[in-house]
């Protein structure tokens, strides 16, 4: 057989292979945010973390800080696991006329999930932890010192995973925390199906999910705390039953045929140059 029948009868299966086999599940979009936000205030005095440019900024406002502190984003575009972190300390104070106000905050919070196989199924894990310690004081006409001032601490954790099924998959899921809850909302790309409506996972969970576009929004918090000290953390696995990653995709299959298509050109010529 001449050189570019070969390979004229290699492309073929990759040219008509459809972009998903049975049972395989493809990663479309990853995206994590993490923040941390931190305040004290009395009268019209405020101090902030980070040293948030105010609408109403007072006389006086100082602020220092060391590691990450604020919003925080990625798109994670590996299936490789990936952890995403950001941790630090920081003061700082802020005076109007008569008052003051000043804050000191500790952080570390992170997240991560993770690809692994289990026999024939497909296991994605995540989880994280965040830890923090507060503490603040005001100053000002009538308070006494050691006041402690209007606190504030809110942390932001948010990790979305979009995924496609090309048939029905069975499912199953387990997780758990410490220290508050662990929301996890599966539901349709599109916003219809089963899952929409009904608020978080439970702990276990079993059953199908058919053929379609889903997003996993694992751990969005948005919550307030005039708390001195945060502790908590979750962790979960969901598990794709008889279910792989698609591979290749389908920009890597398109430079695979069009590597094989160059590799077919020049084995012509050279087999044309000695005939």
């Amino acid at each position: 057989m001449k050189p570019s029948h070969t390979l004229a009868a290699l492309l073929l299966p990759l040219a008509t292979a459809p972009a998903l086999a049975a049972g395989t599940l493809q990663l479309t979009d990853s995206t994590a945010i993490l923040a941390v936000r931190a305040y004290a205030g009395v009268g019209v005095a405020d101090a902030n973390l980070p040293c948030a440019n105010l609408e109403f900024p007072d006389t006086v406002e100082t602020c220092n800080y060391s590691g990450s502190l604020g919003s925080f984003d990625t798109v994670l575009t590996d299936v490789a696991p990936g952890t995403l972190a950001i941790a630090g300390e920081g003061t700082a104070y802020a005076e109007d006329f008569l008052w003051a106000a000043t804050i000191s905050l500790g952080w570390s919070s992170w997240q991560r999930y993770g690809w692994a196989t289990s026999g024939a199924d497909l296991v994605l894990s995540g989880g994280g932890q965040h830890q923090s310690q507060f503490s603040s004081e005001v100053f000002g006409p009538a308070i006494l010192p050691g006041t402690e001032g209007t606190r504030l601490v809110t942390v932001h954790n948010l990790q979305t995973l979009v995924f496609t099924l090309d048939v029905p998959t069975l499912i199953s899921y387990s997780g758990s925390w410490y220290g508050g809850y662990m929301p996890v909302q599966l539901a349709r790309q599109d916003n219809t199906g089963t899952f929409v409506g009904e608020g978080n996972i439970p702990e276990t969970f079993s059953g199908t999910l058919e053929a379609g576009t889903y997003r996993l929004r694992n751990f969005h918090l948005l919550q307030n705390s005039p708390e001195a000290n945060w502790d908590y953390g979750w962790t979960y696995s969901l598990t794709f039953h008889d279910t792989a990653l698609a591979v290749p995709e389908a920009s890597s299959l398109a430079m695979l045929s069009a590597g094989l298509l160059a590799i077919a050109w020049r084995s012509r010529r050279r087999f044309q140059a000695q005939a």
